[in-house]
């Protein structure tokens, strides 16, 4: 299926961009505010220690480089990309920056991309 190009929003920050998807996924995070409260205990000082270490890279190298892996470079390292560049830019954080990878270069599953665009 052939993706039909038409006029959006595009978010660039460096070489990575993303279209209108920003708009739903910067949403779908305002959406996550008012549920912090549902993440268990021992998840959020999982998450906090993440948190500070992002602040610490930012303020010693005046920016935090995240890499998401998994084996093919699929799916799951994509879209942690894609949520990390649009966490960022919800939360006006210009200094992070975000890639994917792994040890073998797969194509995104073209549902995936649909369910994307649906959303």
């Amino acid at each position: 299926m052939e993706l039909q190009k038409t006029e959006a929003k595009v978010l660039c920050r460096g070489d990575h961009c993303m279209s209108d998807l920003y708009g739903p996924i910067s949403l779908f995070l305002k959406n996550r505010e008012t549920e912090i409260h549902l993440i268990d205990d021992s998840r959020k000082k999982i998450l906090s220690g993440f948190s500070e270490a992002v602040k610490k890279n930012i303020i010693k190298n005046n920016c935090a480089k995240l890499i998401f892996i998994c084996t093919h470079n699929s799916r799951r390292s994509q879209i942690a990309q894609m949520i990390a560049l649009a966490s960022a830019e919800y939360l006006d954080m210009p200094e992070v920056e975000a890639y994917s990878g792994g040890t073998e270069v797969t194509e995104f599953y073209n549902n995936s991309v649909q369910a994307w665009l649906l959303w």
